[in-house]
């Protein structure tokens, strides 16, 4: 409930995750944590996505699993040891949206057509780790630890546009159609290791963890295939060719690798004189990722079409150099009630991003948003068991976004785009989220005489 300002301390068990040097917080005592429920109300706006005033929008109640962490210390000698498994991101997005409306489209075809829209977006991702973690303490005041992760990240993503312009004279149809897709899967997983120190000096705490870039080790579930079409279509008199690409690739066909990047996160924990209450600040940079293919396959046999190969079938992505920062505050009134608070910024790492080399190649889509956290929540000690409650509210809002597809205006032919049966995509559309998420969470001590310490997050 800390918003994730613990590399200093009072991390509990999420100490695994932001500074392995702390769980030797656990004093005398062994102790398991674990999460009840954690409970998601999550809102998605995307203002003109699809064209000028159609704007989609998603609503979903999510039971997000959480994490289960055991501390062990031995009641003799300086180590601390600790295992855990946490879903670090669980996020499901669906958008689906059907338009008609009768337009005169076809300028080759007199009157007006039966002019159908469709989009279909589905997004899927899950990033699960589970993780071991040893500390050990060289005097009373200075702490090392070390952490190493097995990430399991999953993808399951799917974009879907489909356009028709019907005209019918009589008993005569004319029907013009475009149609794009876009799918893909991957497993990955991935090896990551953390290494950290503390240092306390006086009511001041000090820590570093240092976190290694991912190491993909295998990968499963892979699926690329991409589809675009388009049938009956003229620009400025002139009949364009009628095609369908279909491009698809699977399993050893499809090479994957989901990577993060190398961090450096330093904090500080400020006990606050003639109080219980303590001043929480940790930051984190993130360095560059060099433009990578995520998801690289070969189309066979190659397309006669040269913008569709494998440029068109790969998925290309990395990271921006960027700083995300963390505050909280803590207060307890009595042994047994204590408050926090929080806050947390999490910037979008493709923001501005340059592709490079790999700026024509494919790209899942990214909404450029930065996205702010801010939490709070009670802890209750009961016969020196822990029961953790708490609210974490998340934002977002990003202006001036290129549109998914324009169905507003449509045309018979976008020449800027190479699109038909849309109107020109334009960059006035807007992303607003918005999440509500409840949680719950115990720890259970055993042995020793003395509780752990505030379980942070």
């Amino acid at each position: 409930m800390l918003s994730g300002a613990v590399v200093a301390g009072d991390g509990g068990s999420s100490s695994i995750y932001y500074n392995p040097a702390n769980i030797s917080e656990a004093g005398n005592n062994s102790n398991l944590s674990l999460s009840a429920a954690m409970f998601s109300l999550r809102s998605y706006k995307l203002d003109n996505f699809l064209g000028n005033g159609i704007s989609p929008g998603s609503l979903a109640f999510v039971v997000q699993p959480r994490f289960i962490t055991y501390i062990y210390k031995p009641t003799k000698g300086k180590f601390t040891f600790g295992a855990t498994v946490f879903t670090r991101i669980y996020e499901r997005t669906e958008i689906n949206y059907t338009l008609q409306k009768k337009i005169d489209i076809l300028k080759s075809h007199p009157g007006e057509e039966q002019y159908n829209a469709y989009f279909d977006y589905r997004n899927r991702f899950d990033d699960t780790w589970v993780g071991i973690a040893a500390s050990y303490e060289i005097s009373g005041n200075f702490h090392v630890g070390i952490s190493a992760f097995v990430s399991s990240v999953a993808i399951q993503y799917l974009e879907n546009i489909e356009n028709s312009a019907i005209n019918k004279v009589n008993t005569s149809i004319f029907s013009a159609n475009y149609n794009s897709r876009i799918l893909a899967n991957y497993n990955d997983f991935r090896v990551i290791f953390k290494i950290g120190m503390n240092y306390r000096i006086k009511q001041w705490r000090f820590g570093i963890n240092i976190t290694t870039p991912s190491f993909t080790v295998l990968s499963m579930s892979k699926k690329l295939l991409h589809l675009k079409s388009q049938t009956n279509i003229t620009y400025q008199g002139i009949a364009l060719p009628d095609y369908v690409v279909f491009l698809t690739k699977e399993g050893k066909d499809v090479l994957s690798r989901s990577r993060l990047p190398f961090s450096i996160a330093v904090g500080f924990v400020y006990e606050v004189p003639h109080s219980d209450s303590h001043i929480y600040f940790s930051m984190e940079h993130f360095f560059r990722l060099k433009p990578y293919l995520k998801m690289e396959a070969y189309p066979n046999p190659k397309t006669s079409i040269e913008e569709f190969g494998h440029r068109w079938l790969s998925v290309a992505s990395g990271s921006k150099e960027l700083t995300n920062v963390a505050f909280g505050f803590s207060w307890k009134p009595t042994k047994k009630v204590g408050f926090m608070l929080g806050f947390r910024t999490d910037f979008n790492y493709l923001k501005d991003y340059n592709l490079g080399t790999y700026s024509n190649y494919s790209t899942l889509p990214n909404t450029n948003s930065n996205n702010y956290h801010v939490t709070g929540g009670t802890e209750l000690t009961i016969l020196r068991q822990k029961i953790i409650s708490g609210v974490e509210f998340s934002f977002s809002r990003v202006r001036n976004q290129k549109q998914a597809a324009n169905f507003s205006n449509p045309v018979e032919y976008n020449p800027v785009d190479k699109i038909p049966l849309q109107g020109p995509l334009q960059n006035t559309a807007s992303f607003q989220y918005l999440s509500v998420s409840l949680y719950l969470s115990a720890i259970l001590n055993f042995g020793g005489k003395k509780g752990t310490k505030t379980d942070g997050q």
